[in-house]
This record gives structure tokens, sequence and C-alpha cells, in this order.
């Protein structure tokens, strides 16, 4: 799974707010433990993207910056 390789840390600052840390300073923001199946198809597909974060804690209405 291409999201595992590159996970450097995670971080849940409160329950809704769960951020997963990779490598070369990048960072999925994946919201609460909902629709994770959806958050992980949509974090990993965009994973080629050159932004440094991908928000999917909306996963039908992402973000990158």
């Amino acid at each position: 799974h291409q999201l595992s390789t590159q996970l450097v840390a995670i971080s849940v600052p409160a329950p809704a707010q769960i951020q997963l840390q990779l490598v070369k300073g990048r960072t999925i923001v994946w919201g609460d433990d909902s629709d994770s199946d959806a958050k992980s198809q949509v974090a990993t597909t965009l994973l080629g993207r050159p932004e440094k974060t991908i928000d999917v804690s909306a996963p039908r209405v992402v973000t990158l910056r």
C-alpha cells in the first residue's frame, strides 16, 4: 500500500483532527475516522501531486495546498 510506505507519524490533537505525516514533509489531513476507505483511495491517488498538504477530511471535496 503506497500510503503506508510513506507514513512517518500520526498525530491526533483531537478526535476529528487526525493527521498523517509523510516523508518529504508532506501531510495528509484525515479529519475524523469516518469514510476511511474513501479517504485512503483519494489520498493514495493524489500522492503523485506536488502539493505538500492533501486534505481528505471530506473525501468528495479534496483540498490541496
